[in-house]
């Protein structure tokens, strides 16, 4: 209440104003603070509530806001927190949400993000993590054989080819040597001997005839030479037999032609010396008998022509000195008493003061009868149940 100077009675103070006693006028109620009409002193708002100065009644905070008691204005929630209407605080979000300043509610982080309690954002998941609903404080590692990007919210499954431990942004291709046959797997495994697989491999490919591999191998290697592989997967290769040989990455030995010969695991057969031959597919050479020759590489030997001889291993056939003879094919050199050899198949009697460039055919045991033969011509003899030609040279 309240009167002037004069006055004949006391005044009412209107609402957000107050007097006390004895008092010439109201005052306005301060900031955070009401009253009624005839009030003679303000109340202070209770939390959640708030006035400005002069105001008869106290406002509720509106959601995302809050104020403790007293307050001439309502504050706003921080990022991260919350508030209801008529809030004396505000209410931190929990992990799996999120707010922004002023924010009645909390939003739920979406599949493939997470948060924090007091979060004012969500974050995406790490590679290799996913949270696959939403509203989730954490993210969960890919198993193995499976892998995620960033921010995903489902793993995916590693193709063929290719593998991971878990928990990782991508699936790693097998090396060459090994591999993943199927999906979702969480290693790869090695080829088995006789095959190979290159990088990324689904599958382990047979080594080719000529090659060969041992276990885990990302290529197949050539067969050395003198040594072959005569089918497809093999995990080593096999010599050549004596008599045959082949060359690098071979898929069949080849018999040594006649002439040549080869021992085991050879890389070409060696030809045979003079003196020597060898029929095909031979490990060793034969040396020539007495009474022929060969010259090297060979296929067999030739017997020596009439009036020639050699020894056993020969290159060349010998001619028989004067005073003996050989029939073809000799390995024997036989003297013929008083006879010359002349390259023929018999010897004749020197008979000396005939013409130059002639040879005489004298009589022998049985009574034949003498011929001036000229050299060079051949002169049949007949004798002794037998016939033969004589060849002078």
């Amino acid at each position: 209440m309240y009167s002037l100077v004069g006055a004949a009675n006391c005044s009412r103070c209107a609402g957000g104003t107050y007097s006390p006693s004895n008092a010439s006028a109201c005052g306005a109620c301060a900031a955070g603070s009401v009253s009624g009409a005839g009030a003679s002193a303000c109340t202070l708002c209770i939390a959640g509530a708030y006035s400005a100065g002069g105001a008869s009644a106290c406002s509720l905070c509106y959601a995302g806001a809050f104020s403790g008691g007293g307050a001439g204005a309502c504050g706003p929630c921080p990022a991260g927190a919350y508030s209801l209407a008529n809030a004396s605080a505000c209410v931190t979000c929990s992990g799996g949400g999120y707010s922004l300043a002023n924010a009645s509610a909390c939003r739920l982080c979406s599949p493939g993000a997470y948060s924090l309690d007091n979060a004012s954002a969500c974050v995406g998941c790490p590679p290799g993590a996913v949270t696959m609903v939403a509203g989730q404080s954490a993210c969960s590692s890919c198993p193995p054989g499976w892998y995620a990007a960033t921010g995903a919210s489902l793993c995916l499954q590693c193709g063929v080819g290719a593998y991971s431990l878990g928990g990782t942004p991508a699936c790693a291709s097998c090396v060459a040597g090994v591999v993943a046959t199927g999906t979702g797997l969480s290693t790869c495994t090695a080829c088995s001997p006789g095959a190979y697989a290159g990088n990324a491999a689904s599958v382990c490919l047979q080594c080719q005839p000529g090659s060969y591999s041992g276990v885990g191998a990302g290529m197949c290697s050539a067969c050395l030479a003198g040594t072959v592989a005569t089918a497809a997967g093999q995990s080593v290769c096999s010599a050549c037999a004596a008599g045959a040989y082949s060359g690098g990455g071979a898929s069949l030995c080849v018999r040594c032609s006649a002439g040549g010969y080869s021992l085991g695991n050879a890389s070409l057969c060696v030809a045979c010396g003079a003196g020597y031959y060898s029929l095909a597919g031979a490990s060793v050479c034969v040396a020539c008998v007495a009474g022929s020759r060969s010259s090297g590489g060979a296929s067999q030997c030739v017997p020596c022509q009439a009036g020639y001889v050699s020894p056993p291993n020969a290159s060349a056939c010998v001619a028989c000195q004067l005073g003996s003879y050989a029939a073809p094919g000799s390995s024997t050199v036989r003297p013929y008493l008083n006879w010359r050899a002349i390259h023929a198949h018999t010897c004749i009697l020197a008979v000396s003061g005939l013409p130059s460039g002639h040879v005489e055919l004298g009589s022998d045991r049985v009574g034949r009868q003498l011929h001036i033969v000229r050299c060079g011509h051949v002169f049949d003899i007949v004798g002794r149940g037998e016939h033969r030609s004589v060849h002078f040279v």
